[in-house]
């Protein structure tokens, strides 16, 4: 049992982007992105990237992926060049930095029914358990080893699965890349340091704040969207490689459309992006250079990270990924004054 609960531990944190699926009414079908209508992604210079100035620190937010493949990397220069500029890497929850003991206790807790009367057929409706059944049965899956999971746990190892066998890995996460690569510049003695905006228990902790309604809604989403990743993940993948703020809204809003969805929503979007955007204003106030790394959809439309800047009078902007190159023409545009010539010295008489 311990091992089933540790092989989904470290991917916790995948749900974050792909939460609006939570409020998805019961049987609904995903939106399908059709073969014809879905475009190549193009060479443009657009990122998901922002850089904010105030007066003495600089941030720049990179929207995450926090499952993604190979096809992700090399990342932009720019970016990289805004890691290296940068004193402070901000993540949502550093996974990294808990032991798996611990993380294992928290899961347990707040992911199981170990240590409670309760049961996942206690939950589930009769229907929705019965949905459950076929498709495990249709995967080649025991239920014996899923009942301990509460319906939130037990979608969300659904999804993952779903994600593997589409080819996308946590260990390809972006979030996960600067983590190890801020981790190698803490051990070389560099100026760096990992902060966090949550934490893992907080995650937790959320999840399993969801009524049994929520949780039911988004493991049955779930069953029928784990076949579908690929068709998710083409559009996906294409709006965030081209920096395409509208195109990753409009496959976001898709999970919105039903009662379930908004309340949901509210919770793992708009609230949590109102503490993110209090603490990143805190940062403002240093001499410091963050790079602050989190989920894609807490940066793009309404009630986001970088919406709630702009209402506060910030000027968070898109960057590209000629972005360090357009700033130093625009320092050599300025000539340089030449310093004056030496003047002899006066001879000895």
């Amino acid at each position: 049992m311990k091992n089933r609960i540790q092989g989904v531990l470290g991917l916790v944190s995948c749900l974050l982007l792909l939460s609006p699926t939570l409020g998805m009414a019961k049987g609904a079908k995903p939106a399908s992105v059709p073969a014809n209508k879905v475009k190549k992604a193009k060479k443009v210079k657009k990122m998901m990237m922002w850089e904010l100035k105030g007066k003495t620190a600089t941030i720049y937010f990179f929207g995450s992926l926090h499952v993604a493949n190979k096809s992700f990397y090399p990342l932009p220069s720019a970016v990289e060049t805004a890691f290296r500029r940068s004193q402070c890497l901000v993540v949502e929850a550093d996974i990294a930095s808990q032991s798996q003991s611990q993380i294992q206790r928290y899961t347990m807790k707040y992911g199981t029914y170990i240590g409670t009367n309760l049961s996942l057929e206690k939950d589930l409706s009769k229907k929705g358990m019965a949905k459950l059944k076929a498709y495990l049965k249709k995967q080649g899956i025991p239920l014996g080893g899923m009942r301990f999971m509460r319906p939130w746990l037990l979608g969300m190892t659904i999804t993952v699965l779903g994600l593997q066998k589409a080819g996308f890995s946590q260990q390809y996460g972006l979030d996960m890349y600067f983590l190890r690569k801020a981790r190698r510049r803490i051990a070389a003695g560099q100026n760096m340091k990992v902060m966090e905006l949550e934490s893992v228990l907080f995650q937790l902790k959320l999840f399993s704040s969801f009524t049994k309604k929520m949780q039911e809604a988004f493991l049955l989403s779930s069953l029928i969207q784990s076949s579908q990743l690929k068709k998710y993940f083409k559009a996906l993948d294409i709006a965030w490689k081209t920096g395409d703020l509208k195109g990753f809204e409009k496959w976001m809003s898709q999970f919105s459309k039903s009662p379930d969805s908004k309340i949901v929503n509210d919770k793992m979007f708009r609230k949590r992006n109102i503490g993110m955007t209090n603490k990143i204003i805190q940062y403002l106030k240093t001499k410091k250079t963050y790079f602050v790394v989190v989920g894609t959809g807490h940066l793009v439309g309404k009630d986001s990270v970088i919406d709630m800047l702009q209402k506060k009078g910030y000027s968070p902007k898109q960057c590209s990924t000629d972005h360090f190159k357009s700033t130093k023409k625009k320092a050599k545009a300025v000539p340089a004054s030449k310093p004056a010539p030496r003047k002899a010295a006066p001879s000895k008489k």
